[in-house]
């Protein structure tokens, strides 16, 4: 299952870091 581990992975540091996500969201957009 690496394509389910990788759905989480990119999802859970943005839910678990709450300052990444503002970062991750910047870079995104």
């Amino acid at each position: 299952m690496s394509g389910g581990e990788e759905a989480p992975d990119k999802h859970g540091p943005l839910t678990l870091t709450p300052p990444l996500r503002s970062s991750m969201r910047t870079a995104r957009g």
